[in-house]
């Protein structure tokens, strides 16, 4: 998987073919940064979206931070040895 100003890819080499997995923000999903957790999640910080976490296994998404401000920008995700992410 990677992040493109327009939003989170998955390429599926069988198919030879890129997949956009939507984060379901009514905003254009500029993806800055991700960081895989301790569980195996994928971590998303987002231009002016906030941050978001999609399961791997069964691609659902979750909004995560950026329940009050509709423009918080995270540029960076690093998880602490106790298992916790941080935004430096």
């Amino acid at each position: 998987m990677f992040g493109t100003e327009n939003g989170l890819n998955l390429y599926d080499k069988d198919l030879d073919q890129f997949k956009r997995i939507s984060l379901k923000s009514k905003f254009k999903e500029n993806i800055l940064d991700l960081e895989e957790d301790t569980l195996g999640n994928l971590l998303i910080g987002t231009d002016n979206t906030g941050l978001f976490k999609l399961n791997t296994s069964t691609f659902e998404v979750v909004k995560v931070l950026n329940n009050t401000h509709k423009d918080l920008t995270i540029h960076s995700i690093k998880n602490t040895k106790q298992g916790k992410y941080r935004m430096p």
